[in-house]
């Protein structure tokens, strides 16, 4: 599911690659190769300001739906920050 953002806050975005960006999903998939992480739910944003989410792997559980929660919370305060 993509979602467009109706104000962004006139926020200018540029395609290039974000090392940080790319860390994270590194490490995600080499804990994910070893099996050490079964499931994944995440939001992503592209270049031209919108955004879509995924989840995979065995995504029905309450800790991920706690997790998940904490992360929106973050993302809620760094918009307020």
């Amino acid at each position: 599911m993509n979602i467009i953002p109706i104000n962004d806050g006139g926020i200018t975005y540029t395609r290039e690659p974000d090392e940080a960006v790319i860390e994270a999903i590194e490490a995600i998939l080499a804990a994910a190769k070893t099996g050490e992480i079964v499931a994944v739910s995440f939001g992503m944003l592209y270049y031209d300001g919108a955004a879509s989410y995924q989840m995979a792997g065995r995504a029905g559980s309450y800790a991920l739906i706690g997790a998940n929660s904490m992360l929106l919370d973050d993302l809620k305060q760094s918009l307020r920050d």
